[in-house]
């Protein structure tokens, strides 16, 4: 951030992957909270019980605790969110596991009820943007696109903020210490290391790059081109795919394998971004 002059646009940044990020401003909590989960859980337990063993071996969960336990972790009371399964292509058998953190208690909140996303303001690049760039881009342009692997689960979360976040599971709590899907807050804290990603990209001579959550979409376009003999039309770039990988790979960026998610820089992508 100091070498692309981005200290100040991001003053909280480095602070916030080094010690966590807030969630928002929740109350401190007055009562435990462990709602029933989703009766969608009983579809497929052993994925929840191997989601859970994954994220605790890669230092992203700890667990399993008792109830007493838990509180002497979170040093008082805490609340858990509503755990449940979605088949993401159904009859294949692959998975996604959710939370409810809008189930609201017997006060009538629930722990999103409590944080406001528009706390956090990141850049959301649409399909509008995306066909912008694609009617002003000059002939030879391409795009590369990558899927950043685990996107909310790389977001660490503030310390004192932990209690709101835990899971219940099978008689146990096992408290969280990144960002969960379904925390309305886990998008603008994930979005705003992707909004100085780009940033850093872009004083580093590579611009436009569209994102949405997860999935980036980098344009190049060509720097000289030549006829070739068969009459078509030869470009010359300046940059590839591995001169992102040089900027991202000491970032901590983590990839999902181009083979089943993206694609190296080409004439033709799809993009999603609402």
């Amino acid at each position: 951030l100091r070498d692309c002059n981005l200290l100040e646009r991001y003053p909280n940044l480095v602070h916030d992957i080094s010690f966590g990020s807030p969630i928002g401003n929740p109350p401190t909590p007055s009562f435990t909270f462990i709602p029933s989960n989703m009766p969608t859980t009983d579809l497929n337990p052993s994925f929840i019980d191997n989601y859970l063993a994954g994220e605790v071996a890669a230092g992203r969960m700890s667990g399993p605790y008792s109830v007493e336990e838990a509180h002497a972790f979170f040093g008082g009371h805490f609340r858990t969110a509503p755990l449940g399964l979605v088949e993401k292509e159904p009859g294949l058998g692959k998975w996604r596991m959710v939370q409810n953190n809008s189930v609201l208690d017997s006060s009538g909140d629930s722990t999103n009820s409590w944080l406001d996303a528009k706390d956090i303001l990141i850049k959301w690049n649409t399909c509008a943007n995306m066909a912008d760039l694609v009617a002003k881009a000059p002939p030879g342009t391409q795009v590369a696109s990558l899927d950043q692997a685990h996107a909310f689960r790389c977001s660490a979360v503030l310390p004192r903020h932990k209690w709101a976040l835990p899971i219940s599971w099978r008689g146990s709590i096992w408290p969280d210490h990144t960002f969960p899907f379904g925390l309305c807050t886990s998008g603008n804290v994930q979005g705003t290391a992707a909004d100085a990603f780009v940033d850093v990209l872009d004083a580093k001579g590579i611009p436009d790059t569209l994102k949405w959550v997860d999935d980036y979409e980098f344009f190049r376009y060509p720097i000289a081109s030549q006829i070739s003999a068969d009459g078509s039309t030869e470009y010359t770039y300046g940059h590839d795919l591995s001169t992102i990988l040089s900027i991202s790979d000491p970032l901590g960026i983590v990839w999902n394998d181009i083979c089943d998610k993206g694609h190296d820089f080409a004439y033709v992508t799809e993009y999603t971004g609402f």
